[in-house]
């Protein structure tokens, strides 16, 4: 079982994203059990949690755990 985590200070952003979808896609060929996909981020975007989601990316914030997006 596997979690990958990937971070960013800032925002959410294509960078990060790109991160954790392509480090996952790598991981998979080592054929683990099971791999879930972090990304924290110091603010949020709609579009991009939305777009994580869909690629079952969970997006965390750090520093405004209660205002999940900009």
């Amino acid at each position: 079982n596997i979690v990958l985590v990937q971070t960013k200070a800032g925002r959410i952003g294509m960078h990060l994203m790109d991160l954790a979808f392509f480090y996952r896609e790598i991981i998979k060929t080592f054929h683990p059990k099971s791999i879930k996909t972090v990304a924290i981020c110091g603010r949020g975007n709609k579009e991009m949690a939305l777009l994580c989601g869909q690629y079952a990316i969970e997006v965390v914030l750090i520093n405004e755990p209660n205002q999940l997006f900009d």
